[in-house]
């Protein structure tokens, strides 16, 4: 390895997170990008914003179309620090382009709740919606909304 892959690996350090090779999380304040591989239009359009839970603060970006939740790296939301959650597609967050709307979408993992009720489909979600998935709550923000879209 030559010397810039050393400095690398010492300025990593102790940043190490399960799930992804050789990267978690430690005591020092480093910001990682980790992208998902995913093509096309990567616009953020909203967040999920954990307010209960192992994950409590972090926030989730939201992109067009269909957004995988579960604990794999493989999927377009990650969520790591709650072992409840399925490991892919425990459920999705939906934005519709074209109507500027956002679902939320069941899924394959265990029961995802939506303002408390159990959810068995798709259902509409705005502004403050809380989503229970796993052990955790997240509250929804849109950014794209009324007069105000990404234009292509």
């Amino acid at each position: 390895m030559d010397s810039s892959g050393e400095e690398l690996n010492v300025m990593l350090g102790s940043l190490r997170r399960p799930g992804i090779s050789g990267i978690s999380a430690g005591d020092d304040l480093v910001t990682v990008a980790l992208f998902s591989g995913r093509r096309g239009n990567a616009y953020v359009t909203g967040w999920l914003v954990s307010v209960e839970g192992p994950e409590k603060g972090r926030d989730y970006r939201i992109r067009h179309g269909m957004n995988w939740i579960g604990s794999s790296a493989a999927m377009d939301i990650v969520i790591y620090g709650d072992p409840s959650v399925a490991a892919v597609r425990h459920c999705s967050i939906a934005y519709d382009r074209k109507d500027n709307r956002f679902f939320v979408v069941a899924g394959t993992g265990t029961v995802t709740y939506m303002n408390g009720g159990i959810l068995t489909g798709a259902q509409e979600i705005k502004l403050g919606d809380e989503i229970g998935i796993g052990q955790s709550k997240y509250e929804f923000i849109p950014f794209c909304r009324e007069g105000h879209i990404w234009e292509e």
